[in-house]
């Protein structure tokens, strides 16, 4: 079993991704058969500074993955498929909240020169770009009733720009965490198919950060792939089996979407994990649960040939 995850928050959460104490370093996702880690830099918008935060984090992982005998920088699928049959971490640099363009389409180059490859358009606060369903300042009003907010706030002028050339450098639109208005609208400017990275299935646990049926219909028509999320809150309510609803989300995926669409987002260190599904050494667990009772064909499309075919498509 080999995997591709498309979010952790691994490298901004840890000082070195080879320090072997920590449980999603580069060794651990290696004896795990993670061969394609999509490592964001995740940004907090009222810290400011963005911009340089990300170009150091894009040139920290670039020299990381370089030095380390686990890893490979992952630049293009070719690259991406070399990690798979060498047997190590093939390392991508994404970036999570647009703002860290900080309202200059030039910068999106600057990114990609340092290696970024997928961008979510917003995180959890509205930016230049759009907007999120509930924003920090919902949840803190709210606490947990802001989960289940939704809103029909479109993408900005900016915004619109900003998947264009995003399609025009070849870096992944993600349109996790952005509205529902936003979600929208960036299927209909983007010439490329979209990712969400890291989001769910909304009928199975009604919060705004998954995705409703008609999303994921039209994100699979469109080509593109959801990364099943581990965060507790977005799989199930209350202490639930977090295993148990995982399953049931991949299940019903597949079910409204078809198997083309299914892929693995863990946020893991982007969240509060809980057992059994705690840091990557879980995935072969999840793998074997999915296997009982789903082809295992299938499976392995929705843990690594389906992103690869949605990164050589947009990546090359």
């Amino acid at each position: 079993m080999i995997y591709a995850d498309l979010h952790t928050d691994t490298l901004t959460t840890v000082d070195s991704l080879s320090a072997t104490s920590h449980p999603n370093c580069f060794g651990a996702l290696r004896a795990a058969g993670c061969r394609l880690m999509c490592f964001a830099a995740f940004l907090r918008l009222e810290r400011g500074h963005l911009l340089q935060a990300a170009l150091s984090h894009g040139r920290q992982l670039a020299s990381e993955a370089t030095a380390s005998p686990d890893a490979i920088r992952v630049l293009t699928s070719a690259d991406m498929r070399r990690a798979a049959l060498e047997g190590k971490v093939g390392a991508l640099f994404t970036v999570e909240e647009g703002a860290v363009i900080e309202d200059n389409l030039a910068n999106l180059s600057l990114l990609y020169d340092v290696g970024m490859r997928m961008m979510t358009l917003t995180w959890n606060y509205r930016n230049s770009l759009g907007a999120p369903n509930a924003t920090m300042e919902d949840y803190a009003r709210e606490g947990a009733a802001a989960l289940t907010r939704l809103d029909d706030n479109p993408l900005t002028d900016l915004g619109r720009e900003a998947v264009r050339e995003m399609n025009r450098l070849g870096v992944l639109v993600d349109v996790s965490h952005l509205s529902d208005g936003g979600f929208w609208d960036a299927l209909a400017v983007s010439a490329s198919p979209v990712v969400a990275s890291h989001s769910n299935a909304r009928a199975v646990r009604n919060v705004g950060r998954n995705l409703s049926d008609a999303m994921l219909a039209a994100l699979a028509e469109r080509g593109g792939v959801a990364g099943l999320n581990l965060t507790p809150d977005f799989l199930c309510s209350g202490e639930e089996d977090v295993l148990d609803y995982a399953i049931r989300h991949v299940l019903h995926v597949w079910q409204i979407a078809g198997e083309d669409v299914l892929a693995l987002g863990s946020d893991f260190d982007g969240m509060t994990p809980r057992a059994p599904l705690t840091d990557c050494s879980s995935v072969p667990l999840l793998y074997d649960a999915l296997c009982a009772r789903i082809p295992p064909r299938v499976v392995d499309k929705m843990m690594w040939g389906n992103f690869l075919r949605v990164f050589t498509s947009v990546c090359g």
